[in-house]
């Protein structure tokens, strides 16, 4: 088990002897975006990563022996401080998609540093951006954010 050999002691032992009867979850919205303007991993002026709120927000999954299904979806609001609030949160893609690319690097390279399994877990970009309450930008802005996604994992 992959997963199982990158934790920690006693961690592997008991993920080894644990039996589930799934393998993953999925953390959907893990970046924020959240509605009513919370929720967001990204913070400040220059919309920097909280670390600890990432790791807050992962260590239960990988501490209950569990692989995250990780979910690049709603865009943290610091990216897009005109964003729509809709049914999911924001709707909105990121003002500037370059800085929101680095953006999602460093999330990238923070997963990985923590937890080595990260190489091993499934990444998805939110889908459906055809239905407003998920994406109002519009096509060609998902695909660069798509773009992007891709790019960093």
């Amino acid at each position: 088990d992959p997963l199982a050999s990158a934790l920690p002691r006693p961690w592997a032992q008991r993920c080894n002897d644990t039996k589930l009867l799934t393998d993953s979850v999925s953390l959907v919205r893990l970046l924020g975006g959240w509605k009513g303007g919370g929720g967001d991993v990204a913070t400040g002026p220059n919309c920097a990563l909280n670390r600890t709120l990432l790791y807050e927000r992962v260590d239960p999954v990988v501490d209950a022996c569990l692989s995250p299904i990780i979910v690049l979806d709603n865009v943290p609001w610091c990216f897009a401080p005109n964003g729509t609030a809709s049914t999911y949160g924001n709707s909105a893609g990121p003002d500037d998609v370059e800085a929101y690319g680095l953006f999602l690097i460093d999330v990238m390279e923070a997963l990985r540093t923590r937890y080595p399994a990260a190489a091993t877990w499934y990444y998805r970009v939110g889908t459906e951006p055809n239905y407003g309450g998920h994406w109002t930008s519009g096509f060609d802005a998902y695909a660069r954010v798509y773009d992007k996604a891709v790019a960093a994992v």
